[in-house]
């Protein structure tokens, strides 16, 4: 087939695009159409296969079908061989003006097409990312030890005395709620961990109780029908914690206490650096995303919002009821869209990364990336290797790829490092997720408002 294609630059991510496929091309596509309906189409007073051309020309619900069909295979024709140019990575198509198909004629169209971006990572060399190293104290190092004594506590049942923070009860309860009603047995709850089991006040109220023994509560609710619990305690129980020693340490799997605290630590500080050096890469990213002023196609933005909302609805089906939703999906939409942005706008820099620095996944970093998945699965290399799809082994591929052109990038620029103690590190990570809370709030109250 003979495609002539034009191209004209709109912006840095978008194409106009002039397809011109020859008329005997055009002429031979119908040809084709044409004699597969009559070989499958059974029409009154005619013999199979011998309708002529011109009946269903005019019979409006062929010459639709017929139009369809040779559209389809015209536009995939022109996108396939559009496709073929290396150069030009397309990354949607937002609209084509594709008219009719007419036998002893061109089929001319237009199309406007997104493509991605170049990007300029010349600067790279020139910035400075912030890189958090965590310092641990001995008591950091003693509070890990404690959540592993914890881990090798056994529990004991108490009947001497009433329910205090740590102890695990199992509670029976009643909640009512206007006409709501709910009976649960055997719940259990850990005092003072706010697990989220039962509200705080419930929690609370469980507090110096006694087995057996019963309690009502009331706790008003903002803006609703006031809630009502009947609770009652089935049995306390008291965790009791093995002795700070050597033969705990040995039970944990160390050589003996000095060894665990040492490993403790080494541990500690090792999923720190990682995380640090995660933080500072997605730092990275984002310094460059506005240094470089890389350019994010909107409709290709606009489907990765749509593919994040697919996910996240089929994930929320426990919120639909009577097949109604009981949330508004175009107020999710705003709530993700600064984190498509970012990711679609990350995945642009890394892919010219990989471009500039000829980045490839070999053979053997694909076999070590599915022995962890191997591990995980508990399954063989041999066989994800079997039942993983081409697609699944590119998307393997391609992860690799991204994750050493963020390494590269990385490496490449200067680190500014911040010494921070883990309470103050985990306190930077709180008011990061607040302030981001808080703009999306603020988004979905000005989209509210503009509705």
């Amino acid at each position: 087939m003979k495609i002539d294609i034009k191209i004209d630059e709109v912006s840095p991510v978008e194409k106009r695009v002039q397809f011109s496929i020859d008329s005997n091309d055009v002429d031979e596509i119908l040809n084709e159409i044409f004699q597969q309906l009559s070989r499958n189409v059974r029409l009154k007073g005619f013999r199979p296969g011998k309708v002529p051309r011109k009946v269903f020309e005019q019979l409006p619900q062929y010459r639709t079908a017929i139009q369809e069909e040779a559209r389809k295979r015209l536009l995939e024709s022109s996108f396939a061989e559009l496709f073929k140019d290396e150069s030009l990575e397309v990354l949607s198509i937002p609209s084509a003006d594709n008219g009719d198909a007419i036998r002893g004629k061109d089929y001319v169209f237009n199309a406007n097409v997104e493509v991605r971006p170049f990007v300029d990572l010349s600067k790279t060399g020139e910035m400075t990312v912030n890189v958090e190293e965590i310092e641990f104290s001995d008591e950091d190092v003693e509070k890990e030890i404690e959540r592993e004594r914890e881990r090798l506590s056994s529990l004991r049942d108490v009947e001497d005395r009433a329910a205090q923070d740590g102890d695990i009860l199992k509670v029976n309860y009643t909640f009512k709620q206007g006409e709501d009603t709910r009976n649960r047995e055997n719940v259990q709850v850990r005092l003072g961990s706010a697990s989220g089991v039962l509200p705080k006040e419930a929690e609370e109220a469980l507090l110096g109780m006694k087995a057996e023994e019963e309690k009502d509560i009331e706790i008003p609710a903002e803006d609703a029908e006031t809630q009502h619990f009947h609770l009652k305690v089935v049995a306390i129980q008291e965790r009791v914690l093995p002795e700070l020693d050597d033969e705990m340490a040995v039970d944990a799997g160390y050589e003996n206490l000095e060894d665990m605290r040492a490993k403790v630590r080494g541990k500690l500080e090792e999923d720190a650096k990682e995380r640090c050096a995660n933080r500072a890469k997605t730092r990275l990213l984002r310094q460059l995303g506005e240094a470089c002023d890389v350019n994010v196609p909107p409709n290709f933005l606009n489907n990765h919002i749509d593919s994040k909302l697919r996910e996240m609805l089929m994930q929320f089906r426990m919120f639909m009821q009577n097949d109604k939703m009981m949330f508004d999906p175009s107020v999710m939409r705003e709530t993700i869209r600064d984190d498509a942005f970012h990711e679609v706008r990350h995945g642009i820099i890394l892919q010219q990364a990989i471009r500039d620095f000829d980045i490839k996944a070999e053979e053997s970093e694909v076999d070590e990336e599915l022995s962890e998945i191997a591990k995980k699965q508990n399954r063989s290399v041999a066989y994800l290797k079997s039942a993983y799809s081409e697609e699944d082994l590119n998307n393997i591929k391609r992860e690799i790829q991204n994750r050493k052109a963020v390494d590269l990038l990385f490496d490449k620029v200067a680190h500014q490092i911040e010494k921070l103690s883990a309470e103050a590190l985990q306190e930077r990570i709180k008011e990061e997720r607040e302030a981001k809370e808080a703009e999306r709030e603020a988004q979905n109250d000005a989209s509210e408002d503009n509705a």
